[in-house]
């Protein structure tokens, strides 16, 4: 999905503007055994942390991703 310039404006003026992180590495900074890791939606990454939401409850897990170059 492309957004507009102005819709880029918009999500920067409001302060919505994430990290773009591959869900595949936010998968792997996430400290949890690999069965319990199907159960949770990669959902974005802000600053240093990446949030997670839980399939069946909706709670959401934050994780501190490492510095690995501002991955």
């Amino acid at each position: 999905m492309r957004y507009t310039q102005a819709e880029n404006t918009l999500w920067e003026r409001e302060g919505k503007f994430r990290d773009m992180v591959h869900p595949r590495d936010a998968f792997a900074d996430l400290p949890l055994p690999e069965a319990e890791k199907e159960d949770y939606m990669y959902m974005y990454s802000r600053g240093d942390k990446h949030f997670f939401k839980h399939i069946d409850t909706r709670e959401y897990l934050t994780v501190t991703r490492p510095h690995r170059n501002k991955r």
